[in-house]
């Protein structure tokens, strides 16, 4: 019997230094990724959206405090310096510091997904803001139809309320002069509309991207912004949620003609899901040429597992 505690204690030992020998090597895998491919397919985007910088830093964090517990107190020591190292490199990529500029005259947006009203549509409806904004944009806001057609109305007796379907939905104190809904690949689909604001005119695209990396964002992504660049005369908001992070590889092209609205205007963390503890920016609002972005933020109303993107946009004058 002498014999079997220090056993069980070795057996202990072991599996505690396997598992942290497992979680570094989890780390190799992501970081090399990351470094090199990105999410260049869907089988190397599944690596690559499950392990940002920070996932990887508590994973560094386990395998330093469990090697430390076995005794290993070098390795430990350098799995935690690490760890620190990767949640900086995730707080360099991810926090933005641009001052806000308002202006009179500026357009405020709104995106958010509702996580299809599962903290209630009342609830949902009663969380959005007060204030005045030009175009709110949701995604998986529930079906259309007359009731639902009431319900948004009698929540925004100030707003316009398109539903073409698709769970997209969209509130806006301008006239639609056209909408359309565009189905892509399994449920990801798009709106289309150009909206009159005041005798401003603005294109909206509303997006809704598949979650499952089978899909292949590479196309998804490119579709939508070969459509957004239609009209270049129009200036064009592209919103909603990509299911996508901001540091895809996807969206290097895309830098090329629209701006990303927290990139150029952003205060704090750029992080929208899940809500209760954000790790990725997956709900982008990117801007044409002719919309120059004065403010973006990124709050929690407590109704969905997104965070809601504000922003507030200068259109340029239109003659």
């Amino acid at each position: 019997m002498r014999g079997t505690v220090p056993a069980r204690r070795g057996r202990l030992a072991r599996v505690v230094d396997r598992s942290a020998a497992l979680a570094v090597l989890i780390v190799l895998v992501g970081t090399a990724v990351r470094l090199t491919v990105r999410d260049v397919s869907p089988m190397f985007a599944a690596v690559y959206y499950a392990l940002p910088w920070i996932v990887m830093a508590a994973c560094l964090a386990f395998a330093g405090a469990a090697w430390m517990l076995v005794g290993r107190l070098r390795p430990g020591a350098a799995a935690v310096a690490l760890a620190a190292v990767f949640a900086g490199l995730w707080c360099s990529a991810s926090y933005h510091s641009q001052p806000c500029r308002p202006g009179p005259d500026d357009v405020r947006v709104l995106l958010l997904n509702t996580a299809r009203g599962r903290a209630g549509w009342d609830e949902v409806a009663r969380a959005l803001p007060p204030f005045d904004v030009d175009i709110i944009g949701l995604v998986e806001a529930g079906g259309k139809g007359p009731a639902r057609q009431k319900f948004w109305e009698d929540n925004f007796p100030d707003h316009h309320v398109y539903l073409p379907g698709g769970g997209l939905a969209i509130l806006t104190r301008g006239d639609a002069r056209r909408i359309n809904l565009h189905p892509l690949d399994g449920i990801s689909r798009y709106l289309d509309a150009e909206i009159d604001l005041e005798g401003r005119l603005v294109r909206v695209l509303l997006v809704d991207l598949d979650a499952s990396p089978r899909f292949d964002k590479r196309g998804l992504i490119a579709t939508v912004f070969r459509a957004a660049s239609a009209t270049a005369d129009v200036p064009t908001i592209v919103m909603g949620d990509f299911n996508t992070p901001i540091d895809s590889r996807w969206f290097d092209r895309v830098r090329t003609r629209f701006e990303h609205v927290f990139e150029a205007a952003g205060s704090g963390f750029f992080l929208t899901f899940p809500a209760q503890l954000p790790l990725v920016g997956i709900d982008h609002v990117w801007v044409s040429r002719g919309i120059e972005p004065r403010c973006a933020t990124v709050e929690s109303y407590g109704t969905s597992d997104h965070r809601a993107l504000t922003a507030r946009l200068a259109l340029s004058d239109q003659g």
